[in-house]
């Protein structure tokens, strides 16, 4: 299999799988569904990502992933997104 550089690049200098630094497009295989903006206290699924969503422009440093929404809500009191969610309180 042949990887294009720019890909292999990202994918060495790589430290582990959830590397909240990484451009969101190189974090398609992540392993959580869940992502929380810091900032804003919004939870988003990633499964059920909306374009008003807005996902990419969330600053790295604002992003932490969980498992579940269960998880993200109990670590911080995050309001969920009206859109890939539903029942913001908002």
């Amino acid at each position: 299999m042949r990887v294009h550089a720019p890909l292999l690049a990202v994918l060495s200098c790589r430290k582990n799988r959830t590397d909240q630094a990484l451009p969101r497009r190189w974090t398609v295989n992540k392993l959580k569904r869940y992502l929380g903006n810091i900032k804003t206290l919004e939870a988003h699924d990633t499964q059920n990502e909306k374009t008003l969503c807005r996902l990419d422009e969330i600053k790295p440093e604002h992003r932490l992933w969980y498992d579940t929404l269960a998880a993200a809500k109990a670590d911080r009191p995050y309001d969920n997104c009206a859109w890939c969610l539903g029942s913001s309180t908002r």
